[in-house]
Formats: structure tokens, sequence, C-alpha cells
């Protein structure tokens, strides 16, 4: 998925990504969760595990606080919480959603 999700103003808490393999579902997300907590956080849509790691990598990078992972279970390519797992290395102090 492109990177204008909807990090474009300057971010106050953090970030929530989102990731499902389903564009129409990541689009919904970005939607209620945006409107709900656009004051609060920005958030962040991937389409692949692989798209979701690169993506933490560089909100790391940037510093950027990911206090919330919502992850869809069944990709094609990894599970969800397998995935998640992997975040939870990278970012012990966070909710997760599968």
């Amino acid at each position: 998925m492109d990177k204008n999700t909807m990090r474009g103003g300057s971010l106050r808490k953090g970030a929530i990504v989102c990731i499902d393999d389903e564009r129409s579902v990541l689009l919904s997300l970005r939607d209620q969760l945006g409107w709900l907590l656009e004051h609060e956080y920005t958030v962040e849509l991937a389409e692949s595990g692989e798209e979701a790691l690169a993506l933490l990598e560089e909100l790391a990078a940037d510093q950027i606080s990911v206090p919330v992972v919502i992850c869809d279970q069944m990709m094609p390519e990894i599970r969800g919480v397998d995935l998640l797992e992997k975040f939870t290395r990278a970012i012990p102090k966070r909710s997760k959603f599968c």
C-alpha cells in the first residue's frame, strides 16, 4: 500500500498499524479509526506481513510509537499471530489484536 495512508500531519501520540491482505478491510479500518482518533493517532496500513515489518522499521527509525497493531489472522504468507510475535520482540509495550 502506498505511504500516504494518514501520516500527513504531526504525530501527537503515535500510530495505529492495521495489517490485512484485503484492501477493503484496510480502507474501512482507516476511515473508522481515522474519524474516531484523528487528533491523537495516525493510522498506518499494510497489505502484507513483509510490508508491515518494513513499516514497523520505518516507524521505529522515526521514533514513532505504535501503541496498537490490528492484524488479520489469515494472510497468504504469514499468520497474524506469527507476525504479531515478531512485532512483540521489536515493540514490547503495545496492545495487539488479531
